[in-house]
C-alpha cells in the first residue's frame, strides 16, 4: 500500500483585532485579519507526506532489519506569530468545544460496557518477538520561525529560529534492560528516536533589519523506549507451565539524553527592554474580553467569606 499527501499552504488568522478586541459577529466590517500561522515560501508545498507499507513476502521490504513500513514527512519553513491570549483562547475552544463534543455522554442511567483484559499467550508473544514488524520514520522540518511582538503592529520584535529539525527512529538490540528471564534471552528490542535541531538562534528585528542576540547553537535529543513490553513479560516472566511468575526484571522506562552546544548571548540594555515589552504587552497582557470568546466564562467572581470565623480573613 502506498499513500502520498501534499499540502500547498496553510494559514491561521486572528479575526478579533487583538489587543483592541471586537465582537467579530457584530463588528465584522472592522475585522483586520492578523496571521498567526503561515509560511513565507509560497512557491513550495508546505507539507509532503509519503507512506509505504509492504507485505512480509514483498522483496522490496527490508527483510534483514524487519522493516515493512516507511513514513517520510517533509515540512517547509512555517512561521508562527505568537500572541498569548488569542492562542490560549484557541486552545480553550479546541479542548472545551471540539474535543468535548467527541466524548460520549456518560450518565448514571447509561451502564458502562463490559471491560475486557486481553492477555497474550506465550506462543503468540514468542512469535511476535521472533518476527517483529518495524516502521521506519523520517521527518524533516525546514527552519521554523517564531516571532514574539509587543503588539501585532510592532516593527521591533524578537525572532526565534529553531533551525532545521530532523527526526529519525532506529531499532536497537539492548542487553541491559532485562535480567533473570525464565528461558535464555540475549537481548530485547528498543526504539530510539533521534531529534536534532541545527543552527538555532535568537534575533532582534527592527524595521526588517535583523540583529543577532545569540550565536548559532545546536540541540540533540535522544529518546529510547522498550518495544513489546507485554510480550516479553508473557514469554519470559513465567515458568514452563505458565503457573508461577519468575523474578524476571524488565526495565520498561523511557530514557532521555539531551545535549546542547554552548549558547552565547549578545545583549545590550535596549534588548532587555524589548524583552520586557514583549512580556508585558503580549505574554501577560489581558484585554478583559474573555466573555466574548470563552464558553464557560464566569463574569461574577466567587464570594469570599470575611466573617470572624473564616480562615480567609485578611489581617493588615
Amino acid at each position: 500500500m502506498e499513500a502520498f499527501v501534499k499540502v500547498k499552504n496553510f494559514q491561521l488568522h486572528d479575526l478579533t483585532n487583538y489587543p483592541y478586541s471586537i465582537d467579530s459577529n457584530l463588528q465584522y466590517e472592522k475585522i483586520d485579519p492578523y496571521e498567526l500561522v503561515g509560511t513565507d515560501q509560497k512557491d513550495k508545498n508546505l507539507l509532503e507526506l509519503s507512506f509505504i507499507s509492504y507485505d512480509e513476502k514483498n522483496p522490496k521490504a527490508d527483510l534483514k532489519n524487519r522493516i515493512f513500513s516507511y513514513v517520510d514527512i517533509k515540512l517547509s519553513s512555517i512561521k508562527i506569530n505568537y500572541v498569548q491570549q488569542p492562542v490560549l483562547r484557541l486552545i480553550d475552544y479546541m479542548t472545551g468545544q471540539l474535543l468535548s463534543s467527541l466524548r460520549p455522554n456518560n450518565t448514571n442511567d447509561t451502564p458502562e460496557g463490559p471491560k475486557y483484559i486481553v492477555k497474550v499467550t506465550r506462543e503468540d508473544a514468542l512469535n511476535i518477538i521472533s518476527n517483529p514488524q518495524f516502521m521506519d520514520i523520517k521527518i524533516f522540518i525546514e527552519s521554523p520561525i517564531i516571532t514574539l511582538k509587543p503588539l501585532p503592529t510592532s516593527v521591533e520584535y524578537l525572532e526565534v529560529r529553531l533551525g532545521d529539525i530532523s527526526i529519525e527512529n532506529e531499532r536497537c538490540k539492548n542487553k541491559d534492560r532485562h535480567s533473570n528471564p525464565s528461558r535464555p534471552l540475549e537481548f530485547v528490542w528498543t526504539e530510539v528516536m533521534r531529534i536534532k535541531l541545527n543552527r538555532m538562534g535568537f534575533f532582534k528585528v527592527l524595521n526588517s533589519n535583523k540583529f543577532e542576540l545569540t550565536k548559532e547553537f545546536n540541540f540533540d535529543l535522544l529518546f529510547e523506549r522498550l518495544l513489546f513490553t507485554d510480550e516479553y513479560r508473557a514469554a519470559y516472566g513465567f515458568d514452563e507451565d505458565q503457573q508461577h511468575q519468575q523474578k524476571f526484571n524488565l526495565d520498561d522506562s523511557m530514557k532521555l539524553d539531551g545535549r546542547m552546544s554552548p549558547m552565547i548571548m549578545i545583549m545590550v540594555h535596549e534588548d532587555y527592554l524589548l524583552i520586557m515589552r514583549c512580556l508585558f504587552f503580549n505574554v501577560t497582557y489581558d484585554d478583559l474580553m474573555d466573555k466574548l470568546f470563552v464558553s464557560n466564562y464566569q463574569e461574577v467572581p466567587p464570594k469570599i467569606d470575611m466573617s470572624e470565623d473564616s480562615p480567609s480573613k485578611i489581617f493588615i
